[in-house]
């Protein structure tokens, strides 16, 4: 499949776009997720505050937005699979400290899939250039004896109405207050092989790179490889 791609320089404008179609999320799913990501940025928990080759450090705020997001992805995509009737692995609720994580988002019948999350607006899929090799395996996991060989990465977009950066110190109750008063939708927006990320994305260099302006305006944290979410492949294809 041919992807699109954006003109060079340092302005890079979104080609293709896709509309959302989110649907509402489980409420258990969304109460899970709270507390998962609540732990991870303000608890026990780690995550990077940065990305693989960025510059921006994330607050701790910033953190549990982020996990907050792709752990509902994971949620909603477990759930698609198992309406399948498809053998779907367990998404994994444990509090991680450093140097431990998952090996896998999900695997579905054994096969391993990445799971990555944007918001509802956004049009591309990407991938951090700094944590994937020529040969499409997850660099971090590569020396962890970790699942670093994905079959398909998928995206899901979420409509999550909290801020993305806020200074003020949200106290626990008041933070899953203002998330339960939200309306979160989520779409599962398509899906990128292995063999097209290595074949196409990596072999002919889809990336925008750090500083880049996105549509003129959003500058770019770390470089990236892209694909439009418009030309993602429907789920249908694992």
């Amino acid at each position: 499949m041919y992807r699109t791609r954006m003109e060079k320089g340092k302005i890079k404008n979104i080609q293709k776009t896709k509309a959302f179609q989110g649907v509402p999320v489980k409420q258990e799913h969304i109460r899970e997720a709270f507390e998962f990501s609540y732990s991870m940025a303000f608890g026990d928990g780690f995550h990077r505050n940065k990305r693989s080759g960025g510059i921006h450090h994330r607050s701790a705020y910033e953190v549990f937005v982020n996990t907050f997001r792709g752990k509902i992805a994971e949620f909603v995509v477990s759930d698609f699979f198992t309406s399948q009737g498809r053998e779907v692995s367990q998404i994994d609720l444990s509090i991680m400290g450093v140097g431990d994580w998952d090996s896998a988002d999900l695997l579905v019948d054994e096969i391993p899939i990445s799971i990555k999350a944007t918001k509802h607006f956004g049009q591309l899929l990407l991938l951090e250039t700094k944590d994937w090799n020529d040969s499409g395996q997850y660099i971090p996991n590569l020396s962890h004896e970790k699942q670093s060989n994905y079959d398909y990465f998928i995206l899901v977009r979420t409509k999550v109405d909290i801020p993305d950066k806020n200074n003020s110190l949200f106290s626990k109750e008041k933070l899953k207050k203002i998330i339960f008063e939200k309306h979160i939708l989520a779409e599962i927006s398509g899906v990128l092989s292995n063999c097209d990320f290595v074949n196409q994305i990596i072999k002919y260099k889809y990336i925008i790179y750090q500083n880049d302006l996105l549509n003129g305006k959003i500058p770019m944290d770390a470089d990236n490889y892209y694909v439009h979410v418009a030309e993602l492949e429907s789920i249908e294809l694992i």
